[in-house]
């Protein structure tokens, strides 16, 4: 039985990674459809340097203001962001998808 349930939790667990980058937004594009495109300074290396954030995405304006915020303020952002590309839409490409960013007090 105990062997049964260890099988079952190993097969039903999930791990989610992601990567995690710090810098200074060096780049910040607003697109007609809505989308944000934005790059930091040092940059990631992954999916063409980049970072999307689709407009259809829960908290996309929240995204959107904290990114624009540092902009202006010469602030660091901390990003943690998905560990694989994703799509830009109404695009498509390889872009590094954010779950969340944090504005430094830097």
């Amino acid at each position: 039985m105990k062997r049964i349930l260890i099988a079952i939790l190993l097969l039903s667990s999930t791990t989610v990674s992601a990567g995690n980058a710090t810098g200074k937004v060096n780049m910040l594009e607003v697109w007609k459809t809505g989308n944000v495109a934005f790059r930091l300074e040092p940059s990631v290396t992954a999916c063409n340097t980049q970072f999307i954030i689709n407009y259809s995405e829960n908290g996309a304006k929240n995204m959107y203001a904290a990114v624009l915020a540092a902009k202006v303020n010469g602030k660091t952002v901390t990003v943690t962001y998905e560990d694989s590309c994703g799509l830009a839409e109404n695009y498509g490409g390889e872009y590094n998808i954010p779950k969340y960013i944090l504005v430094n007090d830097n």
